[in-house]
């Protein structure tokens, strides 16, 4: 559920990708049939394993209620967040729909904001991976900046003075235009 309904809501750039430990053999038709109510078809959603790439590549990893499991792989990853939500399984439509929008308002209340030029002035470091697709991407304001990889402690200041220097530039631009 969490994944559709964030899906749903998500700005432009970003994905949610849900995924257990042992994933059922296909989803819940009461959990389709609650999400169908809000306006997500979640009727081609299969439920997937989750493997060590999906680990790797997720920038925030949250988990429904993994700390009460008799195995929670979670502990011992980092970028975690458990929720601590009850599983669907078993439920009727209505503890499914209770569960349902108990996920709705923590995927409201937790969407990635979008990105303004205080907080790129404010920013210690900037990483942007694909941003380009995404609907603001300070990327496309930057220019080009020295790759900081094997450089000297000394080295990575400099990098880091360069792009402050050069977002103070871009913010009076922005704020002479």
């Amino acid at each position: 559920m969490a994944e559709a309904i964030f899906n749903k809501l998500k700005p432009s750039g970003f994905q949610a990708v849900s995924a257990g430990t042992k994933p059922a053999k296909e989803v819940n038709p009461l959990v389709i049939q609650a999400l169908s109510e809000i306006g997500i078809d979640a009727s081609n959603n299969r439920p997937k394993p989750i493997s060590p790439q999906m680990i790797a590549d997720a920038e925030k990893i949250i988990t429904m209620g993994c700390e009460a499991a008799e195995f929670c792989p979670a502990r011992f990853l980092p970028k975690i967040e458990d929720w601590k939500i009850e599983d669907p399984m078993g439920k009727s439509l209505d503890g499914i729909r209770s569960i349902r929008d108990v996920i709705r308002e923590r995927v409201s209340n937790n969407r990635p904001k979008p990105i303004s030029p205080q907080m790129i002035a404010d920013a210690e470091k900037i990483i942007t991976m694909g941003c380009e697709a995404a609907e603001f991407c300070p990327a496309r304001f930057l220019p080009k900046i020295e790759d900081p990889m094997g450089k000297s402690l000394d080295g990575i200041r400099s990098i880091r003075d360069a792009i402050r220097e050069r977002v103070e530039r871009l913010l009076q631009e922005l704020e002479s235009n």
